[in-house]
């Protein structure tokens, strides 16, 4: 595209301007080493005019470029024919698409170039910023000559206060005020307030917001500083030589290098420091915690004594490296078990001394102080002016090199030899490389610290290279001359030494919790192993006393046995035809039901036998027939669900514990193992009653629905005799399966009171004082409870009966005839008047007794007919 030809222009011969445009142009190139020269440019514009295929005329548009100006916005220059650009910018828009086409990002930096040379605007900034990076006639761009070098060294204070501030309207002013305890009103009078003061807002009107301040702090910062810079210095050496700069540079450039790496090494290194002090106080604390635990629990065990004393030492190897001077340094530690070896005998004279002192030159020395506060030390004078006259430390005997930490079982070596000892001229090798690091007192301390060390042998922690152990103080001093160091060697090898001694430390620190641990594993061990002979002393005690008791119940249980071996006077009478002196019969047999029909027992308050029934033989026989239709009786091959039932519980009931402590067991019966078979006898046989018994509802408590609604398996010792009521003093439903029992039952509503007269008393002793009386009542007794109103009742129930025990009855059960006597059993619940009253008489006899009675009152509620 081409600029519109203006009337005005001033230029009329574009021959002319080409040519002073290609001057400077000429010679701006040459000066860049990329432009061509004038004489070369001139006989190429001639060679081109003489050039042409003879038309004598030029085009329309040829005119037109020629009055074009330069495509950037700034640039009043003519543009060369055929580009948008003039003859400088051209060759600078060619040198940022050769830069740009460099570029490895897939031609990403070229297309924004091209978007950005397209806008004239734009292009005149990307042309301005290259002329600034890219000056004329430098080949290496952006070169500076130093000629100064200056630093500068300060300490200010300052002090930033801090406001946190939030953009609120009135709403949220007000909420924000009623969280500080302020009310409502006051609220909006403070948010008028506010909007009277200049503080910072946004919006007018109803919509004004005002930025409110919420807290404010206060930061005072101390900072050192240190600023390193170079400056040109006169004018003279603006123009020096190039030849010149390479040795300025060398000059100026380590200058500022080690102005740069001095501090970064100190701030990189303080983590170091700080790391070796909190390794040294955590293993300095667990030797603390071992040797109080080794206080508390003494032993004169030889193997303790070594740990001990591996702790002690190398606890005071690390308040040596801690000490600030050899002044401070805490005297060492006495064993805990000092006092025990003592008593016993042991020599002490190596334990009261310090790692590397003469037994014979040492006082006693107190207990150190648990916290490890370094106290004064009386002989510090000596130990500085020996540790003046020996520069470098003494070596530890060649066996104590290989000791390895925490082997307490070793004996200690003994001390070095003269001989191996290095003399005051420095010769030894691994002391050379902390000798020129800096420190006086500091240096002391650690040549006193490995001496000490090397004294100490496989006391001691072992350290490789020794050389390289620093006290905490020589580190400290060490990490601060990094800023005096006037070369980059210089500082590395100082870092290097410090970051040596760090992992020395580290082997100090590693010692120390080896020793600890292994001395608190030996005490917690011996604890242990005493816990286990305790407990095992406890235990063979306690089985020799359970043993005992064993043995006693046994004998009591032989006892009781042989008692009921011979059966109670109850048993003794032949209820089936007992009469008294005058012929009438003492007790009345209970009445048969003989194939009853539905609805033909009209009475839930006294005792009957069930018989002759046609469901109860085929129960027995194959439950499943009666339970299926009769289409379906056919296809029925094999045993019954009820079959098995019986038979398994028959075949495996006398090896129950219950019968063989008590004389009788029972178990539940379940789901698809005959339970189905057993509640459609249950029903066939409540259907025979004249009304419903109490059914589950979900009112009831779930003991009571689950004792409902269960079945239950029970089996007798064929020798057995039982007295007592029914489970939880309900009505029963019993089937005998297998044998044939006696049953003598008493009713509570005519039994208690004739008891009474019979007694003289009123207490006749609970339901336990009930059961001592009937278990022994006498042909006499019997009378007399006959001529008081309470007539024994009895049956004799054999296999495929079911007999009904009402509530309130306690009856006296005797196996009579069968191997096996086994059968099931339902609890039902009617409610009657009757139900009611006696069973509210045993809930009395229970709690005569002391017995829990909540659950009898609770099942009461439901026994009154007029409960709803």
């Amino acid at each position: 595209m081409s600029d519109v030809e203006e009337p005005d222009d001033p230029f009329d011969d574009a021959t002319q301007l080409e040519e002073q445009l290609d001057e400077p142009a000429a010679e701006e190139g040459a000066s860049r080493g990329r432009g061509r020269s004038k004489a070369k440019a001139k006989s190429k514009a001639a060679a081109k005019k003489g050039s042409g295929r003879g038309r004598g005329r030029v085009a329309q548009g040829h005119l037109k470029d020629k009055d074009k100006k330069c495509f950037k916005a700034t640039c009043q220059e003519k543009a060369k024919p055929h580009s948008k650009w003039c003859v400088k910018h051209s060759k600078d828009t060619e040198a940022m698409k050769y830069q740009a086409k460099s570029q490895q990002d897939n031609g990403k930096t070229l297309q924004m170039l091209e978007a950005a040379l397209s806008d004239a605007n734009k292009a005149d900034l990307a042309l301005d910023e290259f002329d600034r990076q890219n000056p004329q006639g430098r080949f290496r761009k952006n070169l500076i000559d130093w000629s100064a070098f200056q630093q500068k060294f300060g300490k200010r204070a300052e002090v930033r206060n801090r406001f946190e501030e939030e953009l609120m309207d009135v709403t949220a002013y007000v909420k924000h005020k009623g969280d500080r305890g302020i009310d409502k009103d006051q609220a909006l009078l403070d948010w008028k307030e506010l909007l009277e003061t200049d503080a910072e807002r946004e919006g007018e009107g109803t919509e004004v917001k005002v930025w409110v301040a919420l807290n404010k702090k206060r930061i005072r910062d101390d900072i050192s500083y240190r600023d390193h810079s170079l400056h040109e210095g006169t004018k003279q050496t603006k123009g020096m030589n190039s030849s010149d700069r390479p040795m300025l540079i060398s000059y100026v450039c380590p200058k500022v290098e080690i102005a740069i790496a001095g501090p970064k090494a100190v701030e990189k290194n303080e983590r170091v420091l700080a790391t070796c002090q909190k390794s040294v106080a955590d293993a300095r604390k667990a030797l603390v915690d071992a040797l109080k635990l080794a206080r508390g629990d003494q032993s004169a065990d030889q193997l303790q004594k070594a740990y001990e004393t591996n702790c002690v030492v190398r606890l005071q190897m690390l308040d040596i490296w801690a000490a600030p001077s050899l002044a401070q340094i805490p005297k060492q530690m006495p064993l805990p078990s000092q006092a025990m070896f003592a008593t016993s005998g042991v020599d002490q004279t190596d334990q009261t001394t310090g790692p590397g002192t003469s037994p014979a030159t040492v006082q006693p020395q107190p207990a150190k102080q648990e916290t490890g506060a370094a106290e004064p030390d009386a002989g510090a004078e000596p130990l500085e002016k020996a540790a003046a006259q020996s520069g470098t430390p003494t070596k530890a005997d060649a066996t104590d090199e290989k000791a390895r930490d925490g082997d307490a079982a070793t004996p200690p070596p003994k001390g070095p030899d003269a001989k191996d000892a290095v003399n005051n001229d420095g010769n030894d090798k691994s002391e050379t490389q902390s000798q020129s690091t800096p420190g006086g007192t500091a240096a002391k301390l650690s040549s006193y610290l490995r001496k000490e060390i090397a004294a100490a042998g496989s006391k001691a922690q072992h350290v490789d290279p020794v050389g390289n152990l620093m006290a905490l103080a020589h580190m400290e001093e060490l990490l601060q001359s990094f800023m005096g160091c006037d070369s980059v060697d210089a500082l590395n090898k100082a870092v290097s030494d410090l970051k040596n001694a760090a992992v020395v430390v580290r082997q100090l620190k590693e010692g120390a919790t080896k020793a600890a641990a292994s001395l608190r594993g030996h005490i917690l061990n011996r604890q242990r192993a005493q816990q286990r002979k305790r407990q095992q002393e406890s235990k063979q005690v306690e089985n020799q006393e359970v043993q005992k008791k064993k043995n006693e119940a046994k004998n009591a249980a032989e006892e009781i046995k042989k008692q009921e071996a011979t059966a109670p006077p109850l048993f003794q009478h032949n209820w089936v035809d007992l009469k008294g002196s005058d012929g009438a019969d003492l007790a009345k047999m209970i009445h048969k039901n003989s194939g009853p029909a539905n609805r033909s027992i009209n009475s839930f308050d006294a005792p009957c036998l069930i018989c002759n029934c046609s469901f109860l033989s085929d129960f027995q026989k194959n439950s499943k027939a009666f339970s299926l239709h009769d289409s379906l009786r056919s296809q029925v091959v094999g045993w019954s669900d009820v079959m098995l039932m019986l038979g398994g519980f028959g075949g495996s009931y006398k090896k129950n514990n219950a019968l063989k402590n008590f004389g009788k067991c029972q178990e539940m019966v379940y789901k698809n193992s005959g339970l189905e078979e057993c509640m459609e006898l249950w029903a066939k046989t409540e259907a025979l009653f004249h009304s419903d018994f109490v059914a589950c509802s979900d009112k009831m408590e779930k003991y009571l629905t689950a004792v409902l609604k269960a079945s239950w398996l029970f089996g007798y010792d064929n020798q057995g005799t039982f007295l007592g009521t029914m489970p939880n003093g309900l009505a029963s439903l019993r089937m005998l399966c297998s044998g044939e029992v006696l049953l003598v039952m008493f009713e509570l509503r005519q039994l208690l009171p004739a008891m009474k007269i019979i007694l003289g008393k009123d207490d006749v002793g609970g339901i336990d004082g009930v059961n001592a009386f009937l278990k022994n009542l006498s042909m006499e007794e019997i009378v007399k409870l006959k001529d008081n109103g309470c007539q024994a009742s009895y049956i004799v129930q054999q296999e495929g009966q079911i007999v009904y025990i009402p509530i309130g009855y306690v009856v006296a059960e005797k196996c009579i005839k069968g191997v096996l006597v086994y059968g099931l059993r339902k609890t039902l619940m009617p409610a009657t008047a009757m139900a009611s009253e006696n069973y509210s008489l045993l809930s009395g006899l229970f709690e005569e007794s002391k017995k829990p009675v909540d659950k009898l009152k609770a099942t009461l509620a439901y026994l009154n007919p007029d409960a709803e």
